[in-house]
């Protein structure tokens, strides 16, 4: 309500981006993983974004009307929440983990929130559920299936630094997105956790 409040009295004087979200025919309960990369797909191409990585969320985002918050929040639990409010998206991200490909993935999250979940209640029941849908959306929008899977050609944690810098999203996240395509088996994937927890990387 306060960041509201701020918005409502900056456009007095400033034309802030209109909101510039595409429709999405969705069914939450019945839908698919190819659903969600079929939306995510589509929202890049309203956006104009091609299939390329995306260096800076939080500018594309702002740039579709989106308004973006920034606060300590002091709780490790909580990276960035989101909420409909005057008939636009606002995201509060924490600023207590202020790490480009951390908030490059907990803003593509919130983003899969705001088009996949908008009206519907969070419940004990179906809150797991929720943040699948929306961790996948991230994956998908943020490392697409047809580029990033071209570029896994090699299963080290050298080489996934390299294309941390490329795709500015975290290993733990390529990684993610490697098991969701199928591109790494299980075996593989435990070898890239331990050899990723005996860096200190999953802190």
């Amino acid at each position: 309500e306060w960041a509201c409040d701020v918005v409502a009295y900056v456009e007095n004087f400033i034309d802030l981006p209109k909101l510039n979200l595409p429709p999405v025919e969705w069914d939450f309960e019945r839908a698919t993983e190819e659903d969600i990369e079929r939306i995510a797909a589509r929202v890049r191409d309203h956006w104009g974004l091609g299939r390329g990585p995306i260096y800076h969320v939080s500018a594309v985002l702002e740039a579709n009307g989106i308004i973006i918050v920034k606060e300590p929040v002091n709780c490790e639990d909580m990276d960035a929440v989101s909420r409909w409010q005057c008939g636009r998206p606002f995201i509060l991200c924490s600023s207590d983990k202020d790490h480009l490909p951390r908030n490059n993935f907990d803003l593509a999250h919130e983003l899969g929130h705001m088009l996949l979940h908008h009206g519907i209640e969070t419940t004990k029941e179906n809150l797991s559920k929720l943040e699948r849908q929306a961790n996948y959306f991230a994956g998908a929008f943020l490392l697409p299936r047809e580029t990033f899977s071209r570029e896994v050609v090699s299963t080290s944690v050298h080489y996934f630094l390299k294309l941390k810098e490329h795709w500015r999203v975290s290993v733990q996240a390529m990684v993610h997105r490697c098991k969701e395509l199928g591109l790494l088996n299980e075996r593989r994937v435990e070898y890239l956790w331990r050899q990723m927890s005996a860096r200190g990387m999953r802190k």
